[in-house]
């Protein structure tokens, strides 16, 4: 009897032995699990932190952005303005000569100066924000026209557009020959191109402008030049010659951003992308250089 009482105690302890352990095999268990959920924990907070820094970091950048859009913004704006006080100026000038206003031709001169200094100061500032390697490789591809473009000789057909009738169509690329802002200054300061194949592209690029832009030189152009008011009254040279030199100043940077731009990217030339023309279409380095020494040509002594 006394076996049979030890061995039934034997038991018990062998049954709290096996509870125990098996407690401390879930004990354990539960143990490890909370490592891992909380090494986890530990791995999404440091992942969310990251995600923090880099959001902080983002938000940062587009803040920095945003100013620096707001800056360039702000800065066309303003070289905006100036080239429209540019063309006021060049106007109320011609309209002061031909009411023989002396005093009148020069005040209007000499804000006319000020401006293209400010028109030219801006234009010195464009590698700041255009690399030329991203301008000729990124950019230049996409505001070729169809019209003298060896990788479209024959144009392009604009599918849909009846008055098309489904022909090819050759127009020139997007250039800043489209602007009126240079042609009216030489308009009326007096500032004349012999023929050459860039004074007829010229000419052609007023077909893509507004019709009263047109309208606006071919009157101006109708109208005695500045210059010969100048050489019948010397005293206005001070004021006038500036104005000239700016002009060629700013032609001479156009020259040097077309070198380094285009013809220094690539001088061996590319079909797709070529070198030996603009973006309108016609050989340029040349005729450049031509008519910035035909606008110092107006200089007068």
């Amino acid at each position: 009897k006394r076996d049979e009482t030890k061995f039934a105690k034997l038991r018990e302890e062998a049954d709290t032995a096996r509870r125990e352990a098996d407690r401390a095999k879930a004990e354990a268990k539960a143990a490890q699990d909370a490592a891992a959920k909380l090494a986890k924990l530990r791995e999404d907070g440091e992942a969310a932190r990251r995600e923090a820094d880099r959001a902080k970091a983002d938000a940062k950048v587009a803040q920095d952005a945003a100013s620096k859009l707001a800056k360039l913004r702000e800065e066309a704006n303003t070289a905006k303005r100036e080239a429209e006080r540019a063309k006021a100026d060049a106007k109320a000038a011609q309209e002061a000569a031909a009411k023989d206003d002396i005093a009148g031709v020069s005040s209007h001169l000499e804000s006319l100066a000020k401006a293209q200094q400010t028109i030219y100061e801006t234009l010195c500032r464009m590698p700041e924000h255009c690399d030329p390697y991203i301008y000729y490789n990124r950019v230049r591809p996409f505001i070729h026209g169809w019209k003298n473009n060896p990788a479209l000789p024959t144009g392009v057909v604009y599918e849909g557009v009846e008055r098309y009738a489904g022909l090819p169509q050759q127009f020139r690329g997007e250039t800043g020959a489209q602007s009126t802002i240079i042609p009216l200054l030489d308009a009326t300061l007096g500032v004349t191109h012999g023929n050459d194949p860039l004074r007829q592209y010229l000419e052609e690029m007023r077909d893509y402008m507004p019709p009263l832009h047109r309208r606006l030189l071919e009157r101006l152009e109708q109208q005695p030049p500045i210059a010969w008011y100048v050489e019948e009254h010397p005293t206005l040279r001070a004021a006038f010659n500036p104005c000239i030199e700016w002009l060629a100043r700013f032609r001479d940077k156009h020259l040097e951003y077309a070198g380094a731009y285009i013809h220094q990217q690539n001088p061996q030339g590319d079909q797709t992308n070529p070198t030996n023309v603009g973006t309108g279409g016609t050989p340029y380095m040349p005729y450049l250089a031509k008519h910035r020494d035909e606008t110092r040509q107006k200089l007068q002594a």
